[in-house]
Order: structure tokens, then C-alpha cells, then sequence
């Protein structure tokens, strides 16, 4: 009897760790990020948009955002006033993506008018 209660413990900790691994597999990922002004300064309160849905982020505090996952690519649209407005496609999650604003004030090299 005692090998069989062995046994049987034995499965359900191999199968209980199989769920594990397959939950982590399916698990929602998440694009974290941080946007950046011309000066490397963290930049609070600007909006990044998925293109496609009706999905807005806004920034905290120190520039960082947490876009929730998405088992295909995602194109993110930053439009921010006094600066270009940049799309920036993602497909890694997990991965800290920092998104460097450009000034539209900024001079333009080898440009004349």
C-alpha cells in the first residue's frame, strides 16, 4: 500500500507540474516600456495608442507604461504634442521597450531653407 500512495503522489505532483508549465506558457504577457524625452528625461502622461483597437495608455510618473499581452505583433502610435509623433511595431513581450521622443523643435542636420 505504501508504494502505491508513493506512486500516486509521485503522478500528481508530475501532472500538478505539467499544468504549471502549460498555464505559464498561455499566460498573458506584458510589453513593458518607458518613454524617453531629447534628454533622456522620463516623460509623465503621454498617450501610447495600439493601432487597431481603442486601447490607450497613458505614462506614470517615471515614463513607464505596462501594456497588457497580445499573442500577435502590435503597432504602438505615441503622438504627443512638442514632439514627433513615432509608431514603434512590438513582438516581444517581456522585454523593456524605451521609446526616445523627438523634440519637433529640434534642428534638422544638412537642411536649409
Amino acid at each position: 500500500m505504501s508504494n502505491f500512495r508513493s506512486l500516486a503522489l509521485a503522478l500528481g505532483v508530475l501532472l500538478s507540474a505539467g499544468a504549471s508549465q502549460a498555464e505559464a506558457q498561455t499566460a498573458p504577457r506584458a510589453y513593458p516600456g518607458r518613454v524617453l524625452g531629447p534628454a533622456q528625461e522620463p516623460l509623465a502622461g503621454v498617450a501610447i495608442a495600439v493601432r487597431g483597437t481603442a486601447q490607450v495608455l497613458i505614462t506614470n510618473a517615471d515614463g513607464s507604461f505596462l501594456l497588457p499581452g497580445s499573442p500577435n505583433a502590435l503597432t504602438l502610435v505615441v503622438d504627443q504634442p512638442g514632439f514627433r509623433r513615432q509608431e514603434i511595431t512590438v513582438q516581444q513581450p517581456d522585454t523593456l521597450l524605451t521609446i526616445r521622443l523627438v523634440s519637433v523643435l529640434a534642428k534638422r542636420k544638412g537642411r536649409r531653407r
